[in-house]
């Protein structure tokens, strides 16, 4: 059976896997690609990117491969100003007003 030689990025470890212990996906918008695994030595779960061309390698030696697609909303047009910082903040600040949270709720459901 193949194995794939990976290293792990926390403990820098060189792990020998089979395929059935990698992952990867691909995405069918961009063709962004990863491959992911567990390392044997520290449990840390490793995400690298990958090329196309290497997602091809891993499937021709038994690596499941999952297709994905970008979500929606970045296809939505938006229209009016950007969120700031500002608003980020005075929204934070709202929040931590429990009465006024209560009356606002109160205003949704009549």
């Amino acid at each position: 059976m193949a194995k794939i030689l990976v290293t792990c990025s926390e403990c820098a470890e060189d792990i020998p896997l089979t395929p059935k212990r990698v992952s990867s996906r691909i995405c069918v918008d961009n063709g962004d690609a990863d491959y992911r695994f567990s390392c044997t030595a520290c449990s840390t779960i490793n995400v690298k990117p990958t090329s196309p061309q290497m997602i091809e390698r891993l499937e021709a030696i038994g690596v499941e491969i999952e297709l994905w697609s970008l979500p929606a909303e970045l296809r939505e047009h938006h229209s009016g100003p950007m969120l700031t910082h500002e608003d980020l903040l005075d929204f934070h600040i709202h929040l931590s007003d429990d009465e006024g949270v209560a009356q606002a709720i109160e205003q949704l459901l009549i």
